[in-house]
């Protein structure tokens, strides 16, 4: 997706929850704050509050940004502890369930009705509970694919793989050239389920997902679910990885930077590191060897090659513990409320009215299963 696609998605839905916020803060203070994740795309989000601040100094929101590991065990403690900022990123699936279960977020079904009708209903979808909205994308949806050094298998002669048997035939020639087939960000944890969600798809189909989203009984024992942790384990006896992948973390890149120092010759990761590597190795990403391809294909099995796994977006959600304040009119209003104030009209309208290129609403399609990959 462009940059300039991302940057008018990301303002548009930032600039209306800022509008939602701005009477009242979480984190135990008084102001509003926003905690947000660092590098790729992310310092684009950081302008629109930069834009926000310049144009609304006295309800200025303040910023802090984390690592994506750092960001996600800060988060958990804070919203559990009643010291959450004002606006939460997430990734919806079982994180924001619980959430709504606890009151941790607020209810935003009639404060983004407008934004979503301008939504992929696959999108919105995964931000409502129970048929109510209490998280909006955020920016772009964001698929997981194979990247490949394309110099690296030019130099063993292997073909990229496109079915389970030629992964295999290329893992194994991999490490007769003492190169890792696969780097793999294990201390991250989070990167280890990629490979459990395509395995699962590519075996059983959407079917097995359907299962555990319903909450059906023993849809964790479905057959697809448990030939795909076989064939993880299959892959971890041919030496598919790097023997220190438990100590390898998604935050600084470093499966990444393996694949482009050709230590390794792929690696299983979301779009978000493209943009990551035109900042860290922006030679490796123009010289023409970074490719990219889909999940192999498990011959026999009941997915679709064409599926892909990924995220559907990231979420914002609004604090249940952003205070009450008093607005300008000296109404009591709560950041649930604040766009159905008059001091915030404005900017509601200032969001609903932008037209998105490209972006309006589609009929429904399969709902994106964000809840397997619960990071």
């Amino acid at each position: 997706m462009q940059a300039s696609r991302i940057t008018t998605i990301g303002a548009t839905t930032t600039t209306l929850l800022l509008g939602l916020t701005a009477c009242g803060g979480g984190g135990g203070g008084g102001e509003a704050n926003a905690w947000v994740l660092n590098g790729g795309v992310w310092p684009v989000v950081e302008e629109d509050f930069e834009a926000w601040n310049e144009e609304n100094p006295d309800q200025a929101i303040t910023v802090d940004s984390f690592a994506n590991d750092v960001y996600k065990e800060r988060i958990r403690t804070a919203v559990g502890s009643g010291e959450a900022p004002t606006l939460i990123v997430g990734w919806t699936g079982g994180t924001l369930l619980e959430y709504v279960e606890h009151d941790y977020v607020v209810d935003l079904t009639e404060s983004t009705e407008d934004l979503r009708e301008r939504l992929i209903d696959s999108v919105v979808a995964n931000g409502e509970v129970d048929g109510s909205t209490y998280a909006v994308p955020m920016n772009n949806v964001q698929p997981v694919v194979m990247y490949v050094n394309q110099a690296v298998f030019d130099e063993v002669g292997v073909d990229v793989p496109a079915d389970w048997d030629e992964m295999l035939e290329a893992v194994e020639a991999f490490n007769d050239a003492d190169i890792v087939p696969f780097a793999l960000a294990g201390g991250s944890r989070w990167p280890m389920l990629m490979w459990a969600s395509y395995l699962t798809d590519r075996i059983g189909g959407p079917e097995a997902f359907d299962a555990v989203v319903a909450g059906e009984p023993d849809a964790w024992s479905h057959p697809a679910i448990l030939e795909a942790l076989e064939r993880v384990q299959e892959l971890l006896d041919a030496e598919a990885f790097d023997p220190n992948f438990s100590s390898v973390v998604a935050d600084q890149n470093e499966d990444a930077q393996m694949l482009a120092d050709g230590r390794a010759a792929m690696v299983l990761q979301g779009s978000w590191v493209y943009s990551r590597m035109l900042e860290d190795v922006p030679d490796f990403a123009a010289s023409g060897d970074l490719a990219f391809t889909t999940f192999p294909e498990i011959p026999g099995g009941a997915g679709d090659p064409a599926n892909i796994v990924g995220n559907p977006a990231n979420f914002w959600s609004v604090s249940g513990d952003a205070p009450r304040r008093t607005s300008r009119r000296g109404s009591t209003t709560s950041a649930s409320t604040c766009s159905t104030t008059s001091p915030w009209t404005p900017c509601w309208r200032r969001a609903t009215s932008r037209r998105w290129k490209g972006s309006r609403r589609r009929s429904p399609t399969r709902r994106t299963r964000s809840s397997w990959l619960r990071l």
